[in-house]
């Protein structure tokens, strides 16, 4: 058979009798699922590396973390083009792609990096029109979580908080809310709230001048996010995916995710649960996210929305987000 063939041929035996079959496997695929039957045989990982950078008292073990997330046979395989990103955070449950701040994470770096700074009603329709160029299938992901919702409640004085579709005055005081740390349940858009200095460039990046403080740009580029998720007349509404965390943190390992070459070059990356039975971590695709942040400052640069070239943004998007995450880096993965 050769590779994209989608005829397979045999036998089988039915009530004793022997019948020859010819199976046409792409009826019933979805194009994605027919491209990812075509990349699969060219990333096809038969052995994990595990290098461990440090070691920490309660963290696991190189050996630990081969069991538990170190299988080939166990990963699922999926197309990065046609799928979100997650929330840096040990409590996400699905297996899925992660860097630090989810999909809205990667966005907010993406302006970060361009060093203009557009108003909330600019970086609104940037984001409507981003969130539209992308796959129908895909979502646009960023998180909460029970805490923050809880201290919103509080700093409100609501009980019963409904994030996902509040009344217009409610999404008013939640808009006002959300420039509250605490009010922040996404541990990135958290810490950049309350510690920019903490993500200032380094020096060989002294020439991107930001002309907006990170703190404001996080929460800009929030309100915009619930701004289309509670417009049930937006047609980007439904990309829209909030997911709300539960339970308090307990990182175990921070990995690192790198595929080979192959596997890049499909265009594929494994999806990796970062709360399972046995053990939790902070997960990190390094390679898989460049994919994204080409495509981002392709489609900013390509819209007039940054002056930068795209090779050059999604070159400081890479050094920029490489920086973000040397704060909580301690075990690498690949």
């Amino acid at each position: 058979m050769q590779r994209g063939d989608p005829f397979i041929q045999g036998t089988l035996k039915i009530n004793g009798k022997t019948y020859r079959a010819i199976c046409n496997c792409n009826q019933g695929l979805t194009e994605g699922d027919q491209k990812l039957t075509e990349v699969v045989p060219l990333c096809n990982p038969s052995n994990v590396k595990i290098h461990q950078d440090k070691s920490a008292a309660g963290g696991l073990s190189a050996s630990e973390v081969r069991s538990i997330w170190g299988q080939p046979s166990d990963a699922t395989f999926a197309n990065v083009s046609e799928s979100h990103f997650a929330c840096l955070d040990d409590r996400v449950t699905a297996p899925s792609l992660y860097t630090p701040g989810g999909d809205l994470g990667e966005f907010a770096l993406a302006l970060t990096a361009c060093g203009t700074a557009p108003n909330d009603a600019i970086i609104l329709q940037i984001l409507n029109a981003y969130v539209a160029s992308v796959p129908g299938t895909r979502k646009f992901y960023h998180c909460t979580d029970d805490e923050a919702l809880e201290h919103m409640e509080s700093y409100l004085g609501v009980e019963g908080l409904d994030m996902f579709s509040p009344d217009p005055p409610t999404q008013a005081e939640i808009t006002k809310a959300l420039e509250q740390p605490r009010n922040v349940g996404d541990v990135h858009f958290r810490s950049m709230m309350k510690n920019p200095g903490w993500y200032d460039l380094p020096p060989k990046e002294s020439e991107l001048v930001l002309a907006a403080p990170r703190d404001r740009l996080s929460t800009a580029v929030m309100k915009a996010f619930f701004a289309i998720l509670w417009d049930s007349s937006n047609p980007n509404q439904p990309r829209m995916q909030l997911d709300v965390l539960a339970g308090k943190h307990g990182p175990q390992a921070f990995l690192e995710i790198a595929t080979t070459e192959d596997c890049e070059a499909a265009g594929v990356a494994p999806l990796l649960k970062a709360r399972g039975r046995q053990a939790r971590a902070l997960v990190s695709h390094m390679n898989a996210v460049n994919a994204r942040r080409k495509e981002l400052a392709a489609f900013l640069t390509k819209n007039s929305f940054c002056s930068l070239s795209a090779e050059e943004l999604a070159s400081r998007m890479d050094r920029y987000g490489r920086a973000l995450q040397q704060p909580c880096d301690t075990t690498h993965w690949h």
